[in-house]
C-alpha cells in the first residue's frame, strides 16, 4: 500500500474527499488543488482496483443498454398506435360496407341496448368471436313492415367496442360513402 501523502491532514472530512466523485471539480486537494483521484486509487489494493474497473465498466454497458432500451421502447410506444390506428381505420371500413349492404342497420334501432356476458356468437361488425369474458350487446333492429304483424328479427350480438364504434359512425355514414 502507498504510503499517506501529506495534505490527507487537510482534509476534515471523508465528505470533502468523495464530493469530487461526480466530475464537479471538487476531486482536487483543497490547498494545493492537485488532482486526487489518481493518489486515491494508488491506496487501493489490486484485487480492489481490479473490481472497480470491472463495476464501471459494467455500469457504462447499463448505461448504454439502458438508453437502448429507452429507444426501443419509444418504438415499440409507435408501432402500438399505428397498429391502433390501422386497426380502427379496419373496423371503420368494415362497419361502413355492413351499413351499405344493410347487413348492420343505420336506423330504426330500439331504444334501449342490452347488454351482456359474451356466449361465443360472431360480431356483427368485425365478425370476431364474442368471449365470455366480453361485454356483448344484442342489436334488435325493428323492422319496417306494411304487415299488421311484425316480423321477427335476429339480434346481431356486438362486442361493446364495436358498438360504440358503430354508434359513432352511423350517424355520420351516407349510403354514398
Amino acid at each position: 500500500m502507498a504510503a499517506t501523502p501529506d495534505w490527507t491532514s487537510s482534509i476534515s472530512t471523508s465528505a470533502e474527499l468523495l464530493s469530487g466523485l461526480f466530475g464537479d471539480g471538487t476531486d482536487r486537494c483543497p490547498k494545493c488543488r492537485k488532482e486526487l483521484t489518481d493518489s486515491v486509487r494508488a491506496m487501493l489494493p489490486a484485487e480492489e482496483r481490479r473490481q472497480a474497473q470491472e463495476i464501471l465498466t459494467a455500469s457504462r454497458k447499463l448505461v448504454k443498454h439502458c438508453g437502448q432500451l429507452r429507444e426501443a421502447e419509444v418504438a415499440v410506444a409507435l408501432l402500438r398506435d399505428a397498429m391502433k390506428q390501422s386497426a380502427s381505420e379496419a373496423l371503420r371500413r368494415m362497419i361502413h360496407g355492413k351499413l351499405r349492404d344493410g347487413s348492420l342497420p343505420n336506423d330504426g334501432i330500439q331504444a334501449t341496448i342490452p347488454g351482456r356476458p359474451g356466449d361465443g356468437s360472431i360480431c356483427g361488425a368485425c365478425d370476431h368471436i364474442v368471449a365470455s369474458y366480453d361485454l356483448m350487446m344484442m342489436l334488435a333492429p325493428r323492422e319496417e313492415s306494411s304487415h299488421s304483424s311484425p316480423r321477427e328479427v335476429t339480434p346481431i350480438p356486438l362486442h361493446a367496442d364495436c358498438f360504440e364504434f358503430w354508434n359513432r359512425e352511423r350517424p355520420t355514414f351516407t349510403p354514398s360513402s
